[in-house]
């Protein structure tokens, strides 16, 4: 039996594609929104209102809901 000829045109893994850069998340477009700082996130009212309607759905950071008496059950 004879052997069937390479592809001589493969070069390994085709279509490697780049990793796209990560985005902001939901919580970091609110502080951007409101030009917050990390040491004015917890007196910022509108920031609280957010974080108590959206901790279910979006990242907020657990030191930030730790100073809010929020405690989640994971």
């Amino acid at each position: 039996m004879s052997r069937r000829k390479a592809n001589a045109g493969w070069t390994g893994y085709v279509g490697y594609k780049q990793v796209p850069p990560a985005e902001p998340t939901e919580f970091d477009k609110q502080v951007r929104r409101l030009h917050l700082k990390p040491e004015g996130y917890a007196h910022s009212l509108p920031l609280r209102n957010w974080v108590y309607h959206n901790y279910n759905r979006y990242y907020v950071p657990e030191k930030l809901l730790e100073s809010l008496g929020i405690f989640v059950d994971v």
